[in-house]
């Protein structure tokens, strides 16, 4: 979740800052920037509710495309 981290650091925010502001918890939002879970609907909605201005596939198709090309190794 490269382009969540960007964001985040654009925005100036600690990881703890960016889970308040998605409504999500610091371990779950954690799990989703260094790729141990994936993003569900639910977070994606929330990224996209709290900012509007960010378009959401490009964060999370990239991260499909990569993860789909890991699960082939």
């Amino acid at each position: 979740m490269e382009a969540l981290r960007n964001l985040q650091k654009e925005i100036g925010f600690t990881n703890k800052e960016m889970a308040q502001e998605l409504g999500v918890s610091l371990v779950l939002y954690e799990q989703v920037i260094t790729g141990h879970r994936n993003p569900s609907n639910n977070f994606t909605n929330k990224v996209k509710k709290r900012f509007p201005f960010v378009d959401v596939n490009n964060f999370f198709c990239k991260w499909t495309l990569h993860y789909a090309e890991l699960k082939k190794v």
